[in-house]
């Protein structure tokens, strides 16, 4: 951030005041008095904010009554040019941000841009003030040590101060060879309290007996008059099933009269409820027939037509039936879906059948999970054993030529012997035997068993006789052959062998699996995995099919009692020849035209309100009772209303028992287990039992009250002076402090710790680089005085010229305000890459002589390259410096 203008409107002396300031050093030069700490607290409020008044700041509120605050324009790095507004008695003191592009923000616009410079790092890291020097000066050595370090790795020193109020504090608690502390008396005092309570107790070993003793009355007491309510509530409610057996013995016989089920108690109070509903009904709907023959006078009288008096009588069927037009148009509507759906279905179960060529005829055709998995690894099983027996099948037969061409050589080779032109090799016999056995398997997939055995078994004779005749063979001068090649032969026919019985065996089950689930035997059984998902398709369209097939009967059904229903108004609607849907609009417009007439002859005859309002009224009432009705009894619709007398006149007997049984049932549930059985003696003798019980336990506790009551006697007597108990509340209440206090002192001692840790750690990553900056300044404010500053066994000091090291204690004041100017500006150098502010200095050459001064204004003239330099001064000697370097001076 770099200061461009301030605009002062009213802030202290200063009215309409507009100070321009240079991007890099900025001179403000005035005698005392003159108003320069005036602007610097002007800057520090219009960015920050005015003070509350119950802090203890200096009121810059203008006397002469004009506006309080003003305007500071700045260069923020990244948004440009800002102007902040703040004037007290606008918008609550709170501040404007108005952006060169046109934008105005607020409070926490500017809290953002500024972040995070706040008003306490702009106070101890930016600004050096003549107080901060008073303050160095009356520093102890050690004092001093941390407040450079604190400054110049943290940029201010309120973690030194943090800290060192927490140690204020931690040892106002607690030292470990203190006696004021608090802590310290309170441990003192805890101990003395410990002996006198260790004391009294070693001399009151019967005390304590006489304290457990009470615990153990007090205990059995309690468990006694818990067993006691026990027995006294099981003996009252003894004898009240004595008392209320009766009750129980008739509610016992109905039960067995009626067979009585839990959920028959629900019945029959629905059903009690539904004759008091039937009643009001009837009453309901002789009031409608009385109202309705007032209405029938009125408009007979008015010589209606006959499609009038037929409605006139049929009215309250004709309004149920033009009511149910919307769910009659919602059932024709589902018709036609389902008509639809049920075509699309049978179009595509003739398909998928057609395409997995299964019959018509209803079968089991998509297997279950369990036997997908076992189909699926049968198929790889039978995969694996026909490349296996391929396999086989070849190096069998390279063997038998090999042995062939042994036992049957070259004519030309060997000429004693020759063999006939029609007699078959050895392999082609081998070859014979084996197409048999094959042919014999294939008999049995096909289910000529009978067949297919003879073959297998004839293949087994041949064989038998091949190697017969090879054992003949063996007494001719033809060389025999190696042993290894026959080992080799009677290991592949083995294993030839085996494999064929596993075949034989996966072979029955896919017989079995292809007539359950109409399989193509012929195929492989890796070819039926594909068909799995048509199976699945097939089975789930037939399920379709089936829903839409029942779900259609049901509507086809409810179209047809509705087309019964109309049947009544044949003479004026054509009921069998037309659709459905059309019959009912014109049931609706037959009666929108009726009721019009009805309407339009009420109108014109003054006796309407004898009937009209009455009769709606009615109605409205019977549908309530209606719908009661069919809410009790689901069965039971307006429709099939007049069954209901039927209905509860069949019940009326078992109703009012079973009513009866609901009755006796709440009077006696409370006492009687329902489940279980019970006899009258039985009762009776174990109320006698439970009355000595009740008898035993209260003079038991009895026994123990009297016992309790002794030894409570004998404790307090040994408690007249309360000795004892006092010291022992004392002693919790000293505990009670201990512990708090104990917390508090933790508390700070953490709290130290951690900041000791992060000074520690701002030590480790910064120090070196802080130190080799202040040693260059240093070096340079002094003349080439002291040449460095380092850390020796943990502590600041410095380096003279002559190589002497020197603690601070030994620099004079003069000295020590440059090594702080010097740690100062070297934490603003390491941080001036972030243009959080710019260095203002308020006379902070007090102690400099000329010399000193313009070097300091040297490298406060460097450092304005990188950060904004402001300096305000009084001094006459430093206005001429400026001057001569051509600095931007501003004079007050």
């Amino acid at each position: 951030m770099i200061i461009k203008r301030l605009e002062i409107v009213g802030f202290g002396k200063w009215q309409d005041k507009t100070i321009e300031f240079d991007p890099t050093f900025q001179l403000i030069h005035g005698d005392n008095e003159a108003g320069k700490s005036t602007i610097y607290q002007f800057i520090r409020e219009i960015l920050f904010g005015f003070p509350y008044k119950r802090q203890n700041f200096k009121d810059y509120t203008p006397k002469s009554n004009s506006l309080y605050g003003g305007r500071v324009i700045f260069e923020h790095p990244i948004q440009g040019e800002i102007m902040v507004e703040r004037i007290k008695t606008t918008n609550r003191g709170k501040a404007h941000v108005y952006f060169k592009q046109g934008q105005v923000g607020d409070e926490n616009t500017l809290k953002e841009l500024l972040s995070p410079l706040t008003l306490e790092v702009f106070d101890e890291a930016f600004s050096l003030q003549q107080e901060q020097l008073l303050e160095i000066k009356n520093l102890s050595e050690q004092r001093l040590q941390n407040l450079l370090l604190a400054v110049g790795l943290s940029g201010n020193k309120r973690l030194l101060g943090t800290k060192d109020v927490l140690r204020q504090r931690q040892q106002e608690l607690y030292k470990p060879t203190g006696r004021l502390p608090e802590l310290n008396q309170k441990l003192a005092d805890y101990q003395e309290l410990k002996q006198l309570v260790k004391q009294k107790e070693q001399n009151e070993k019967e005390y304590r007996k006489q304290l457990q003793a009470a615990n153990y009355f007090e205990e059995q007491l309690a468990i006694g008059q818990e067993q006691f309510a026990e027995s006294e509530a099981e003996l009252q409610r003894l004898k009240q099933q004595q008392q209320l057996f009766p009750l129980y013995e008739e509610r016992k016989q109905l039960i067995n009269i009626t067979n009585y089920r839990q959920e028959d108690q629900v019945a029959a109070e629905k059903m009690a409820k539904a004759a008091k509903a039937y009643e009001n009904y009837l009453f309901l709907l002789s009031q409608e027939q009385h109202y309705q023959e007032l209405k029938t006078e009125q408009l007979l009288a008015s010589q209606e037509s006959p499609a009038s008096l037929f409605y006139l009588k049929h009215e309250r069927e004709i309004q149920a039936l033009a009511d149910k037009q919307s769910t009659v148009e919602t059932a024709l509507s589902r018709h036609r879906w389902l008509t639809e759906i049920l075509a699309q279905r049978e179009a595509e179960l003739h398909q998928l059948k057609n395409q997995l060529n299964l019959p018509d005829e209803e079968e089991n055709w998509s297997p279950d999970e369990s036997v997908k998995v076992n189909i699926t690894a049968l198929a790889e099983k039978e995969k694996e054993l026909e490349e296996a027996l391929h396999k086989q099948e070849l190096a069998f037969d390279q063997q038998m030529k090999a042995l062939d061409q042994i036992q049957n050589p070259d004519p030309f080779v060997i000429g004693q012997r020759t063999r006939t032109e029609s007699e078959p090799s050895l392999v082609q016999q081998y070859l014979l035997a084996l197409i048999v056995a094959a042919f014999g398997m294939i008999l049995m997939v096909i289910k000529q068993f009978p067949l297919g055995l003879l073959a297998c078994l004839i293949a087994g004779v041949i064989a038998v006789l091949i190697s017969w005749r090879r054992v003949q063979k063996e007494h001719t001068d033809i060389p025999e052959p190696p042993a290894r090649l026959d080992e080799q032969v009677e290991r592949l026919a083995a294993e030839l062998e085996v494999t064929q019985k596993l075949l034989v065996n996966i072979t029955y089950q896919k017989v079995a699996l292809a007539e359950t689930y109409q399989f193509k035997e012929t195929e492989p059984m890796t070819s039926w995995l594909f068909e799995f998902p048509l199976r699945e398709r097939l089975v789930a369209v037939q399920k379709e099919r089936e829903t839409a097939l029942l779900e259609l009967g049901e509507v086809r059904e409810a179209l047809a009692e509705n087309r019964q229903a109309l049947r009544f108004m044949s003479e004026w609607l054509p009921v069998e020849s037309e659709e459905l849907g059309s019959v009912f609009r014109k049931l609706v417009e037959f009666n929108k035209d009726m009721q019009a007439k009805q309407q339009m002859v009420a109108e014109q005859d003054q006796g309407i309100h004898r009937w009209r309002e009455p009769l709606k009224d009615v109605r409205e009432r019977l549908a309530e009772v209606l719908a009661e009705i069919n809410q009790l009894i689901p069965t039971i619709s307006q429709e099939t209303i007049e069954e209901l007398p039927i209905l509860l006149a069949s019940e009326e007997e078992r109703t009012n028992q079973l009513i009866e049984v609901g009755h006796l049932t709440r009077q006696i549930q409370e006492v009687f287990d329902l489940e279980a059985d019970y006899r009258l003696p039985d009762i009776v003798a174990k109320t006698h039992r439970q009355d000595l019980k009740v008898t035993e336990l209260k003079k038991a506790n009895e026994d123990t009250v009297r016992h309790l009551q002794e030894v409570t006697f004998a404790i307090r007597q040994q408690e007249t002076d309360g000795t004892l108990s006092e010291l022992n509340q004392q002693k919790e209440n000293s505990e009670s402090e201990l512990r708090q206090l104990t917390e508090n002192w933790m508390t700070y001692r953490v709290s130290e710790s951690v900041m000791q840790d992060v000074l520690d750690f701002l030590a480790t990553q910064q120090l070196p680089v802080l130190l080799a900056t202040t040693s260059s300044y240093f070096k340079e404010l002094t003349l080439g005085a002291y040449l460095k500053c380092q850390m020796d066994a943990g502590k600041l000091v410095v380096v003279t010229k002559a190589e002497e090291m020197l603690q601070l204690g030994e620099l004079s004041t003069g000295t020590r305000d440059q090594l702080y100017m010097a740690i100062r500006l070297a934490f603003i150098q390491l941080h001036s890459q972030d243009q959080l502010a710019p260095v203002i200095i308020d006379d902070g050459w007090l102690h400099y002589d000329t010399h000193r001064k313009h070097r300091l204004f040297e490298l406060l003239g460097r450092l304005s390259k990188t950060v904004q330099v402001i300096c305000f001064t009084s001094d006459q000697e430093l206005l001429t410096y400026a001057n001569e370097k051509n600095y931007q001076v501003e004079q007050l």
